[in-house]
């Protein structure tokens, strides 16, 4: 039999005059009488012992009034700490954003609490070792970059209203490598920017989402809107329409496939700090993506406030989302309209 316990407890807020009720620790006890605890730490619960790293922390999330946001979190059997985990927080503007996830490398379990907290003469923790680091953005407070400790970086795009929702998402690569943009947004693709020409965004026909680009009257150009780090990159995009789209320094761009009069294409930009196309008259692209050689891209389109429409993988298969007139899943659909999957609702009659 094992057995359950929630405590919590916290510091009274004398500011606010009120006594936060944050769950301080569970207990369970097993079969065996082990006796496991979980500890929480807030950031009123820090004490200066616990050195300059964890306080900064603490103080930080103190002047956001961030008070239910857990800074460690610490495991014990049999009052034996056998593991921990901290999550340092930083300054970004006016706000405060996770840094840094570090995890206990703990070889024998410790007796003594403050010993978790022991640093090193170069001021580096030694027990707690970094396992992530985040990049976060100040205008939107959204997740730029996420790069586990000795693997390799996740980034994103985000995208419509407020940017809150994920466009694309790379592996291998870092925010300022990436672009991608289907044009659901008016006033943000992803990275990409407007150059010369004139255009539209259609919504007559789309590979993905509502929307598509459409050259209008002359040719248009879109090049990266900030500057890429010189290396080898994929350039993707899928068009519809006569004429040849052009990809200003590619060294090879090749003809994929064709699905449903839309065609993919993909250069290859070797040793190159600048991504530009030009689009000819009355020719439309769509779920334009720009990423190093060796890295990966999913993309995304949604209808906000309901669900996700599309999620393309790193090979350019994409998958439809489709809702019923009450906003719930109804069918998933493969890139040629196949039904993929299909989701129906009974309601039970009560008795």
């Amino acid at each position: 039999m094992t057995t359950n316990q929630t405590f919590y407890e916290s510091n009274f807020d004398h500011v606010n005059e009120v006594q936060p009720a944050f769950v301080s620790k569970t207990v369970q006890i097993d079969s065996e009488g082990d006796v496991i605890v979980n500890k929480i730490l807030y950031p009123r619960d820090i004490v200066l012992s616990q050195g300059t790293v964890i306080n900064n922390t603490a103080q930080r999330l103190i002047g956001q009034n961030m008070l239910n946001v857990p800074v460690i979190n610490i495991t014990l059997q049999n009052n034996k700490i056998i593991g921990a985990t901290f999550t340092e927080f930083d300054s970004l503007g006016s706000k405060v954003y996770p840094k840094v996830k570090y995890v206990a490398d703990l070889s024998v379990p410790l007796t003594n609490e403050a010993d978790l907290y022991q640093v090193d003469g170069a001021g580096k923790f030694v027990y707690f070792q970094p396992k992530e680091h985040m990049t976060f953005e100040a205008t939107y407070s959204n997740l730029l970059e996420s790069k586990p400790d000795e693997n390799i970086t996740a980034s994103f795009v985000w995208g419509y209203a407020h940017r809150t929702l994920v466009t694309a998402h790379a592996v291998n690569a870092q925010a300022n490598e990436i672009a991608f943009s289907s044009f659901e947004d008016a006033n943000h693709w992803g990275n990409w920017s407007f150059t010369t020409g004139n255009y539209t965004l259609d919504t007559t026909e789309t590979h993905t989402g509502k929307q598509s680009f459409l050259s209008q009257n002359n040719t248009t150009s879109l090049q990266n809107a900030n500057p890429l780090p010189q290396q080898d990159y994929k350039l993707s995009f899928w068009k519809k329409g006569p004429g040849t789209v052009t990809v200003t320094g590619a060294d090879t761009v090749v003809l994929l496939k064709t699905v449903l009069g839309w065609s993919l294409y993909e250069a290859t930009l070797l040793n190159k700090n600048l991504a530009s196309i030009t689009i000819p008259n009355g020719v439309r692209i769509d779920d334009l993506r720009l990423h190093p050689a060796d890295a990966q891209m999913s993309t995304f389109t949604h209808r906000p406030l309901v669900g996700i429409t599309t999620k393309t993988d790193a090979k350019h298969q994409a998958i439809y989302y489709e809702y019923d007139g009450f906003n719930r899943l109804k069918y998933l659909r493969d890139f040629e309209g196949n039904i993929l999957k299909r989701y129906t609702y009974q309601y039970k009659n009560k008795q």
